[in-house]
Formats: C-alpha cells, structure tokens, sequence
C-alpha cells in the first residue's frame, strides 16, 4: 500500500514512522504557506486562477522541486506526484494543458 499526502506535512512523517511507502503531493492549482502549507480556501491566493500560474508551479514542483509561497519565499516542494482540484471551474483545463507542458518536458506521466 503506498500513502499519499501533502509534501512535507505530518501525514507523510507518521506513515514513514509506520513503515508505509509515501507519495509526497504536490498542488498545481492551489497557493502555499511560507511553512508548506495551503492557503485556506477563501483566502486571497487560495486558488490559481491564471493558467500561466498554474503551470509554472508545476514545473517549479516537478523540475526544481520548490515553489513560491504567496509571501514570494521560495520553499522546497520535494513532490512525487501532482494534483489538480476536479471542482474548480478551470479543471478541464488545467489539465490538458498541464498535461501537454508535462509530456514537452519531458516529464514522466503514470497512473499507478
């Protein structure tokens, strides 16, 4: 069984504790804490809206392994795996096109 979680948070410390195979997630369409956290929902900087924010947070996330804070701080994001929210207006979307710029760069795509 393999456990998935926010990148860096307390769930993917406990189950390593356990002895689970973790996947640390990153978020493609939702904004950072300065601590690695999500902005709450309804909070300015929750939600990315703009496609171009969007995919270069998951290129910083999948290639430099970091991402920007809506504080501008630059944290590590050490992610195996990427998320997109499916009830956003924009989620069709964001994922083809998020899709495409993964594969141009050559970025491995799997289901597992």
């Amino acid at each position: 069984m393999r456990a998935v979680g926010l990148a860096g948070g307390c769930f993917i410390d406990a189950c390593r504790a356990e002895g689970l195979e973790v996947w640390q997630e990153g978020f493609a369409d939702r904004g950072y804490r300065a601590d690695g956290s999500l902005v709450p929902r309804g909070l300015p900087g929750a939600l990315l809206q703009d496609d171009s924010a969007m995919l270069a947070q998951a290129e910083d996330m999948a290639l430099r392994q970091t991402v920007a804070a809506v504080n501008g701080l630059r944290i590590p994001a050490r992610v195996d795996t990427l998320c997109l929210h499916g009830d956003g207006e924009h989620a069709l979307r964001f994922a083809r096109l998020l899709r495409e710029r993964l594969e141009a760069l050559g970025v491995e795509i799997r289901a597992d």
